[in-house]
């Protein structure tokens, strides 16, 4: 090859372009954005609408149903979803992967824009997309020095002074505050004392509409000057209201200050957020794409402290940051760092021991650093980022990259052994010889990984960082041995580069591996003379090979897990009430549950539960607290406790887990989902109720959650117009919801400029504590001179209605969402519940009820997932025989080189199930993309194999003299670059700590398939080369 002469003849060249690249490898390594895990663009739409104070009923029917009747003609659509709660719908679109998610916003707005009828008071819908990075990357509490102050009262503050300071950090895309209460000016009034006055609440709510605002005037043009004219009304201050003129009666004038109280107030509560104990409000941090999370994080604690000691000091208030993703990634990246010196370390230990010379392996070593810092050039070109993924293939690669280098300097240095006294020349013709094969192992590397790059759902987007590091890191180690390792063996090596380290101890450890080494090869090569010696031996050897390990494959082949959950330091609980509870009673239960863990936290206590943080949220819905350990490694001891502390509340479902590395909903990431639907709601409830019972009673160990409540008795007073009376007394049906809305809980009825904020006019004649259902009947009207009952022209009456209700496919849905518990793969778990579905009990009390039972939620993902894992192993077959076909010039030859694969897969195989009897690890997709891997790796060995005996039958050699000669040349780079490569994985595969869950199983894999493939490889290569020249003649 031209490139190896040139490398040594323009060496110095050669090295100026490595250290140039090496240094703009460093710099780029400072650049690369730095994540959890990789940025996953699902192929999702979220869409979004509001109505205020419309029942899910109402929301349903008026707005969600006709949404999609529109959007179920969308292009690439595969399921569509809606939630309906009161005052808002959300229906959320699953697309096609392959579609192209902003083409089909535009479809969507402009089928949301066909909709007809939808009320006119509601919002206009909000369409985006869904992405992972979408999630917060922290959390930040805000709490008072002084127990005595009433920290919701700031949450107007929080959103001027401290939302505004983080959003304007670069990278930070978005503040969200959660808890407290916004300010508001409540106007109260007496409504049965103004209607005897004759005074109507529609022409008090439209005074302060039409009365309360500025507005343009037109303009006049006067010589040169333009003058703009606008008319002021706006109200900047409680008196200006007070003095609102609401009325006219004889002479007087009746102010809106004489017949109500006017204050500045706080909205009602509807969100509480706690604190270890403390009332708080709380702030999260979304990052926007591509920004470094590490950096990010810094910025924000910068800021959190000029604050402190700025702004909030006066306040006397204080923010605390209780979670935060860097410390996750702070300390993974400690921990691959760590596994990837000591991956390195142990290799280059190992070409110590076989070169037993430290300027040989300086040579060798330099690979590493080469390949592996200039690979982040790419990185940042491609707009990668580095994450958990992509430093898990770095790792991968530490022992891969060193292959082609020292193939290639051991065979210089044979070329020494054998008499070169001319090292340039030994240089040359050792570099050139193996040049084509580590080529072809280079190439059938980075080939298995071409189809993930095609693959555009969930798992391709994961996998496509590994399969960037391990490509690129291979690519480099080509270009590295092949013009830094010949020219600095021209350098550096010497006839006599082989002398001894002089250290005794090191001296018996090689002589020890020597020894070792030479009875190993010996009884191989006295395996293989005895069978191929036997034609008829040879064949039934090899079809017991292959048989036995495609059927041992088939028979220890485990269940199968998604993806890993990971090990953060964060549980959390979500208490889910029966519906119709009020945020009181459900703040009433939160704080049951906080008392009964509160311990945990306490100074005095020493536990290995210790509690760093604890935060409670209360909302309309449920009860939602998270927890996070002193100590990072106890956190899962953390679940019984919170398990603990949400049960035996009467009515309540306590759903405890563990923050996923992929999701951040609650459960959801390992959920199977069990969707019941139909068209007659009360027998979904009914037999949703049945299946929940008898599912919790079989399966006591998982964590099942109705989707919405298994409860269909939220309250709702229904205010029905009789439309006659209505007529005459010259009201609408929307001004009577505005009446009542008044009378009830009050009506946001305009804006009020506060210090130069706009803040929320209610109008109301009560708080929701101050008026039952009974007293409806007693509410006076007076409207177009005319005094009347509210029940004149409405009947009340209050009934059950569903809090929330859900469509899968615009058909009424109840979802059992199930979480398998965590020692049970998903595998298995679905076909248990498949097989209490397949009853006949149950199917007979589906069918008795004309309901529909289908099972979804992660079983489509794992079906999807595993698919595409095992049609991307066939193509990478295909592409790896077609490729060694093109290298070989020959369809023959690399069915020789592939014979191996069925083995490696075994050895895979029987490394996970060994280390299952020590601890847990299931077969996930992201272990199984280890056997895509090992593809790439374990045909290297062959292919030294067969290069070899191919140039030893062109010499002359007799075929059975050729390989057992090229297998005693080869069995010693063949086990030198299996052992570092071996040595390089095996921290990975054995060392725990932060994020080594997600690649602890892919490690195991590949290290325990290439071993038990290299020593199959030594004699199955062999036997395959005999066999196939006995039918056609090898050259």
């Amino acid at each position: 090859m031209k490139i190896i002469n040139y490398s040594i003849n323009k060496f110095i060249t050669i090295i100026s372009v490595f250290l140039l690249l090496f240094i703009f490898g460093l710099i780029s390594l400072v650049n690369v954005p730095i994540q959890l895990v990789p940025t996953v663009e699902k192929p999702e739409i979220s869409i979004s609408t509001s109505w205020s104070g419309a029942s899910p009923e109402e929301i349903e029917r008026e707005i969600i149903i006709r949404q999609e009747d529109k959007l179920k003609s969308l292009e690439g659509l595969e399921s569509m979803e809606s939630v309906s709660i009161e005052g808002k719908g959300t229906i959320t679109l699953e697309l096609n992967p392959k579609q192209n998610v902003s083409t089909s916003i535009i479809q969507v707005s402009n089928l949301l824009d066909q909709v007809k009828d939808i009320p006119v008071d509601a919002d206009r819908p909000t369409i985006k997309s869904v992405s992972s990075e979408r999630s917060p990357i922290a959390w930040f509490i805000l709490k008072s020095k002084n127990q005595k102050k009433d920290i919701f009262k700031y949450k107007n503050f929080v959103e001027e002074n401290i939302k505004t300071q983080f959003e304007r950090i670069k990278g930070v895309g978005e503040s969200g505050v959660r808890g407290g209460r916004s300010k508001e000016i409540h106007i109260v009034i007496d409504t049965n004392r103004i209607a005897l006055a004759g005074l109507s609440l529609i022409e008090i709510a439209n005074t302060l509409q039409n009365s309360n605002v500025d507005i343009s005037s037109g303009f006049i043009e006067e010589g040169k000057r333009k003058y703009l004219a606008r008319t002021t009304g706006e109200t900047t201050s409680l008196k200006e209201l007070e003095d609102l003129v609401i009325k006219k009666q004889g002479n007087n004038f009746i102010r809106l200050g004489q017949i109500s109280k006017i204050a500045l107030e706080y909205e009602d509560s509807n969100y509480i957020v706690r604190h270890l104990g403390e009332d708080a409000i709380a702030l999260n941090i979304i990052k926007e794409s591509g920004a470094n999370t590490i950096e990010v994080q810094k910025e924000l604690l910068i800021t959190m402290e000029k604050l402190n000691n700025s702004i909030l000091k006066e306040e006397g208030l204080y923010l605390t940051n209780v979670y935060t993703d860097t410390t996750y990634i702070n300390n993974s990246i400690s921990v691959v760092r760590n596994n990837l010196i000591f991956g390195a370390f142990l290799a280059i230990i190992v070409l110590l021991i076989f070169l037993r010379s430290f300027k040989s392996t300086f040579i060798i070593a330099i690979a590493i650093p080469s390949s592996i810092v200039i690979s982040f050039i790419f990185f940042q070109l491609l707009d990668r980022t580095l994450n958990l993924i992509s430093l898990a293939g770095i790792s991968f690669a530490i022992g891969m990259v060193l292959d082609n280098s020292l193939v290639v300097l051991e065979n210089i240095f044979s070329k020494i052994e054998n008499g070169y006294s001319d090292i340039k020349k030994a240089a040359i013709d050792g570099a050139t010889e193996v040049s084509g094969a580590i080529l072809a192992s280079t190439l059938t590397t980075v080939a298995v990984f071409v189809p993930i790059f095609f693959l555009s759902n969930e798992i391709g987007q994961l996998f496509k960082d590994i399969a960037i590091s391990i490509s690129i890191s291979v690519i480099l180690s080509l270009i590295v041995s092949t013009t830094l390792v010949p020219g600095l063996a021209a350098k550096i090596l010497k006839a006599d580069t082989k002398a001894k380290i002089n250290s005794h101890w090191f001296n018996k450890i090689n002589m020890f591996f020597q020894r070792v080494g030479e009875k190993f090869s010996n009884f191989v090569i006295n395996i293989l003379k005895m069978i191929l010696s036997n034609f008829s031996r040879l064949v039934k050897t090899t079809l017991i090979v292959l048989i036995c390990s495609l059927t041992a494959t088939y028979l220890i082949f485990p269940k199968t897990e998604y993806l890993p959950e990971g090990n953060r330091n964060l549980i959390i609980s979500i208490l889910v009430p029966p519906q119709g509870y009020n945020i009181k009673k459900i703040k009433e239960v939160g704080l049951k549950a906080e008392n009964k863990i509160k311990k945990l936290w306490d100074s005095n206590y020493k536990g290995e539960q210790k509690i760093s943080s604890f935060f409670f949220v209360a909302r309309p819905k449920s009860v939602f607290m998270g927890a996070v350990a002193e100590n990072p490694k106890n956190i899962r001891k953390l679940i019984p406790e919170l398990k603990s502390a949400g049960s035996n509340l009467p009515g309540f479902i306590n759903i405890v887990t563990q923050s996923s590395l992929f999701s951040r909903s609650i459960g959801e990431r390992r959920a199977i989902d069990i969707n019941i639907q139909g068209s007659n709601y009360n027998s979904i409830i009914e037999v949703s109720r049945i299946l929940f019972s008898k599912l919790k009673k079989q399966f006591p160990d998982y964590q099942i959650r109705p989707k919405p409540s298994l409860s269909n008795s939220n309250p709702e007073i229904i205010i029905d117009p009789i439309q006659l009376n209505l007529k005459e007394v010259d009201l609408t049906v929307k001004d009577l919801g505005l009446i009542t809305n008044i009378i009830l809980d009050g009506a946001k009825v305009s804006k009020f400029n506060l210090e130069g904020k706009e803040i929320d006019i209610k109008l109301r004649g009560n708080s929701p504590n101050d008026i039952s259902s009974n007293n409806l009947n007693t509410k006076f009207i007076f409207h177009n001179g005319k005094l009347f009952p509210l029940n004149y022209v409405s009947n009340i009456s209050i009934r059950n209605s569903p809090q929330q209700i859900n469509h899968i496919e615009r058909q009424r849905t109840i979802k059992l969402q199930i979480s398998p518990d965590e020692s049970v793969n998903i595998e298995s778990a679905l076909s248990e519940l498949e097989s209490f579905l397949d009853s006949n009990e149950v199917k007979s009390l589906i069918s008795a009820k004309q309901l529909s039972i289908e099972v979804k939620g992660i079983t489509g993902k794992l079906s999807e997932a595993k698919n595409s894992l095992s049609k991307n192993f066939i193509y990478a077959l295909i592409i790896s025989f077609f490729l060694l076909a093109s290298l070989f010039q020959s369809f023959l030859y690399p069915l020789i080189v592939l014979i191996i694969v069925p083995l490696s897969s075994l050895g895979g195989l029987i490394g996970l199930k060994l280390v299952n009897f020590l601890i847990y690890e299931p077969l996930n997709m992201m272990t199984m993309l280890g056997f895509i891997i090992l593809l790439g790796i374990v045909v290297n060995n062959s292919i030294l194999i067969v290069y070899q005996s191919l140039n030893n039958i062109r010499k002359g050699l007799e075929p059975i003299s050729s390989v057992i000669s090229s297998v005693k040349n080869r069995i010693r780079p063949i086990f030198m670059t299996t052992l570092t490569t071996s040595f390089g994985l095996l921290p990975l595969a054995i060392f725990s700590g932060s994020g080594s869950e997600l690649y602890k199983g892919l490690g195991i894999v590949i290290l325990s398939g290439l071993i038990i493939s290299t020593l199959f490889t030594l004699l199955l290569t062999p036997m395959a080369i005999i066999f196939m020249n006995r039918f056609v003649k090898l050259k």
